[in-house]
């Protein structure tokens, strides 16, 4: 009676090493799986940032060249109003220093 007592608890023991052994193997690989998963994800966010802010600055740019030329435009309207206003002073009153 007691060697199937011993056999029975020694079966159980193995069972249970046994058990605790493959969720250990089984954790192991689903963190080792997550982990891989984790890096993939936070690549893809970051790729699409990069791109978020590569579009966002081309926008900036774009307007930038756009209005580059109206600024020109403008910047030159002075410049000739500058330069009226030197060779003719306005009538009436005269130079002034």
């Amino acid at each position: 009676m007691r060697k199937a007592l011993t056999l029975g608890a020694a079966a159980v023991l193995v069972l249970g090493a046994a058990f605790v052994y493959r969720m250990g193997r089984h954790d192991v690989r689903a963190l080792s799986d997550f982990s891989a998963s984790y890096e993939q994800f936070d690549k893809a966010v970051s790729e699409q940032t990069l791109n978020d802010l590569r579009v966002k600055s081309a926008m900036k740019i774009s307007s930038l060249t756009k209005n580059d030329g109206s600024m020109m435009k403008v910047a030159r309207e002075v410049s000739e109003l500058a330069a009226s206003e030197v060779r003719s002073p306005p009538q009436g009153r005269g130079w002034r220093v």
